[in-house]
């Protein structure tokens, strides 16, 4: 049960901006990304299903942040970067069990490229993978679903299937984020 309740922390610390599906919005004008974008709200859902052996175990689980103190900021040359801090708190449900837990995420920092294709805003991280992370982030992928001087929505979907310590593992996410100026 050690692995399942790994599988199930590692879903829900993963995502940031994740991969998306397909959208018909044909553009967005990438200069109205440019600047300073304060977080004024982060969630996300999901699930988990692990299989090892004849054993399998599904989660599902919600997140939402509150105490939120963090930026990001793009600049011209594609360049972005991180900072601040939020809690998360987590409700989790293993067969039938509910768990509710707070966790807190204090001097963010983070650093990368981006860059916008359409309606996606697509960021590659400069920190190294964590090999410890069933899917470790190094490039994500959000639609924006709403850009203007002020306010930015990005949504996300995510399907991860992988292999860990011998259990087949499928997570799929769902992160909404709403930004500022």
């Amino acid at each position: 049960m050690k692995i399942f309740k790994y599988f199930l922390l590692t879903a829900a610390l993963v995502f940031f901006v994740s991969c998306s599906k397909d959208d018909d919005n044909p553009g967005t004008d990438s200069s109205m990304v440019l600047g300073e974008w304060n977080l004024e709200e982060f969630s996300y859902s999901g699930s988990t299903t692990a299989t090892q052996g004849d054993q399998t175990v599904s989660s599902t689980y919600t997140g939402e942040a509150y105490d939120l103190d963090a930026r990001v900021i793009f600049n011209s040359a594609t360049n972005y970067s991180t900072e601040g801090s939020y809690t998360i708190k987590l409700t989790t449900t293993v067969n039938g069990q509910t768990m509710v837990q707070d966790y807190p995420y204090s001097d963010i920092s983070g650093s990368g490229t981006y860059r916008v294709e359409g309606n996606k805003l697509i960021t590659t991280s400069n920190a190294p993978p964590d090999p410890g992370l069933v899917d470790p982030m190094a490039t994500a992928e959000g639609t924006i679903m709403e850009l203007t001087a002020n306010r930015m929505v990005l949504f996300a979907e995510q399907v991860v299937n992988s292999t860990m310590q011998g259990a087949e593992v499928e997570i799929r996410n769902e992160t909404l984020q709403v930004f500022s100026r």
